[in-house]
């Protein structure tokens, strides 16, 4: 039985795969080189099937469970095959500035959705320009890739939701973000490491994979890098550095919300985490992790 977790970062993706005691077993990376704007959702899909089809049988015969976290803000917008019907948008596309100022003023005072490069504001943009052309889902980069190994498609996990405007309280699209946009457009929230659905059968059969390997949802890819940091205490913070340099603090409140509490220890197990499982300060990959404790 084992266990895999994928990372998609700006510049490349990477894999790590785990047996049942949590000893690191294989890992693996593939650059995307530059790419451009049309390139992307292609490349991503080709890195994701290459990833998996270069694990060596007897693992892939065996995997019992994986989730992939992607870039926190990317956004796909696709039909229901999930064939996109623009070029992906970056989590550090600026363009949707006239959205951003709509969600400032029809949100809940200092939403993350409001910022320029928000799923919420890129999710806006799209919409405006392409209408019902066949674009019937926005997701978020982790979303799409999930659904191309279940062929279950319009499912989020809560973490890559929040800069779709997700009411962290409710767990759920508040009523303003209704408002903005057909909330039928817009992916289900689930709890990170929550049981999607087993990877297709036409996907396992092309890939080699076990067909009843379980496929969780994800998270962003610097909160796979916190958990995999082994945070457990208020006042630590971790460091990412890849493209961008990121720091994220465990606070007491959010930590003593069970809902939080039962989502960090269920992302661990569901093994995505180890895509990030590396000792602090390490570079591996496209990124380096440290953690830092409070002084």
């Amino acid at each position: 039985m084992y266990f895999l977790g994928i990372d998609f970062g700006t510049s490349g993706a990477r894999s790590c795969v785990i047996d049942i005691g949590g000893s690191i077993l294989i890992e693996d990376a593939r650059d995307f080189g530059t790419l451009r704007e049309y390139e992307r959702a292609g490349i991503w899909r080709e890195a994701l099937w290459d990833l998996l089809a270069s694990l060596p049988s007897p693992i892939r015969t065996q995997l019992s469970d994986l989730a992939l976290d992607g870039t926190s803000g990317t956004v796909v917008t696709c039909d229901e095959e999930l064939y996109p019907r623009h070029p992906p948008l970056l989590y550090h596309d600026d363009r949707a500035v006239d959205e951003a100022a709509l969600i400032a003023r029809t949100a809940v005072p200092g939403h993350p959705a409001a910022a320029v490069t928000s799923g919420l504001a890129k999710t806006l943009w799209l919409k405006k320009r392409l209408g019902l052309t066949g674009a019937r889902l926005y997701l978020n980069q982790a979303d799409w890739l999930s659904g191309l190994l279940t062929d279950r498609v319009g499912m989020t996990d809560y973490h890559n939701a929040l800069k779709m405007g997700l009411d962290l309280d409710e767990l759920k699209w508040p009523a303003w973000v209704e408002y903005l946009i057909d909330a039928e457009s817009l992916p289900v929230p689930m709890p990170p490491a929550a049981r999607l659905a087993t990877v297709s059968r036409p996907r396992a059969r092309y890939l080699g994979i076990n067909p009843g390997c379980m496929v969780h949802a994800g998270t962003t890819d610097s909160i796979a890098a916190f958990l995999a940091a082994g945070v457990t205490q208020s006042g630590e913070a971790v460091t990412s550095l890849g493209s961008t340099l990121v720091l994220k603090l465990l606070p007491t409140p959010w930590w003593n919300r069970p809902n939080m509490a039962s989502t960090a220890t269920g992302t661990a197990v569901a093994g995505w985490r180890v895509a990030h499982r590396t000792p602090a300060g390490r570079c591996c990959g496209n990124s380096s992790t440290t953690a830092h404790s409070p002084s």
